[in-house]
């Protein structure tokens, strides 16, 4: 199991989900957390595609493009993916090199995915984001991202209320709110585990929000 705070555009959940791996979400950001949703509903069509088609298709890695490994000569024809299939190339490459007959059975789990901002109180808070709302991995819970930002309410909520088992990756990029976090997750920490985490570490934002930074 993966934990991601932090989704901005999902790729990292989309590529852990690729492979296999079951993962829950968090997302303050509202646009982010639909955006995702609906890279995820192409995934799972993507997938679909691939795993019940017909043909026999392989990818080319310089374009992108699919091709049916059945012709041979004038008939090989590049086509591109559907558009559901858009920006998902490392998913059709993963399918079709696992799958049997060059085709995918890998399976999809299907992620939690929480839109609200990962913290160590449960309630509500303001979170900073670009002027025009759209998708950015600029949105911070503790100071303007820019002179042009906007305050949206958002909620919050402890990891620790919502994820109640062994946890394999714990990756957080949060802008600072990481200490938040963190503390928010103590109980599933010491209750079920984590093997790895893997956090951004911006001092600049962590400063801004009330914590010294220190490289040790």
């Amino acid at each position: 199991t993966m934990v991601d705070v932090g989704l901005h555009d999902g790729r990292e959940l989309l590529l852990a989900r690729a492979h296999g791996v079951k993962v829950v979400g968090f997302e303050a950001h509202p646009y982010n957390c639909e955006h995702t949703r609906m890279m995820l509903d192409n995934q799972t069509k993507c997938h679909a595609f691939i795993r019940d088609s017909p043909e026999r298709w392989q990818l080319d890695p310089s374009t992108g493009k699919l091709w049916n490994s059945k012709a041979k000569g004038p008939n090989r024809t590049l086509v591109n993916p559907p558009p559901f299939c858009k920006d998902q190339e490392w998913l059709l490459a993963l399918a079709l090199k696992h799958g049997p007959k060059g085709n995918a059975h890998l399976e999809l789990h299907d992620p939690i995915i929480h839109c609200t901002a990962a913290s160590d109180t449960k309630g509500t808070a303001e979170l900073y984001i670009g002027r025009d709302g759209a998708p950015t991995s600029a949105s911070n819970l503790h100071t303007p991202v820019n002179k042009a930002s906007q305050k949206i309410t958002v909620s919050t909520m402890p990891i620790s209320l919502l994820v109640h088992s062994h946890v394999d990756i714990f990756k957080i990029d949060a802008q600072g709110h990481e200490h938040h976090i963190l503390l928010g997750a103590e109980d599933l920490v010491k209750s079920h585990g984590v093997d790895y985490f893997i956090l951004e570490f911006a001092p600049r934002m962590l400063e801004a929000a009330g914590f010294e930074a220190t490289k040790t």
